[in-house]
């Protein structure tokens, strides 16, 4: 069962709510890190669209295991200069970019109301622009010829 099954996701009960059970998300982690549990903190994505959403359970379990083959990792998958993605840490979404000197640099997904926005004084084309999702952010940073990268 996926996250967005589990509890109440986007104003649908989840499986949690519909058998009047406690919800649990997985996550996992490294080998040779310990497992823990406790109550989750909910983690921010990216679905299909653009549309960022938030999946959230009663509680949270981060279970080490080993990955099956290595996934590439940002300053891999960003190696050209303008090239950016979404990321989350910790349950807040970045935009992540490889910028003019080379380095990647991390812009927390702002919201207002249902309008999503980043601050970034170098860009005043797009700093604290309100958008209405990340579709038009996505679309406002490819006009200045940055380009999107799938994680």
């Amino acid at each position: 069962m996926g996250n967005s099954h589990a509890n109440l996701f986007q104003g649908v009960p989840g499986l949690a709510e519909l058998e009047g059970v406690v919800g649990l998300r997985v996550e996992d982690v490294p080998i040779g890190r310990p497992d823990e549990w406790g109550l989750d903190p909910g983690r921010a994505g990216v679905m299909s669209g653009f549309r960022e959403v938030r999946v959230q359970s009663d509680l949270r379990l981060l279970a080490a295991v080993a990955k099956p083959g290595a996934l590439p990792d940002l300053p891999t998958c960003l190696r050209h200069v303008g090239s950016f993605t979404f990321k989350d840490f910790d349950g807040q979404l970045y935009l992540v970019h490889r910028s003019n000197d080379g380095s990647l640099v991390y812009s927390l997904i702002h919201h207002e109301g249902e309008q999503v926005f980043i601050e970034r004084p170098g860009w005043p084309w797009i700093h604290q622009r309100r958008l209405w999702n990340l579709a038009d952010l996505v679309v406002a940073l490819s006009a200045h010829g940055l380009k999107y990268h799938v994680l």
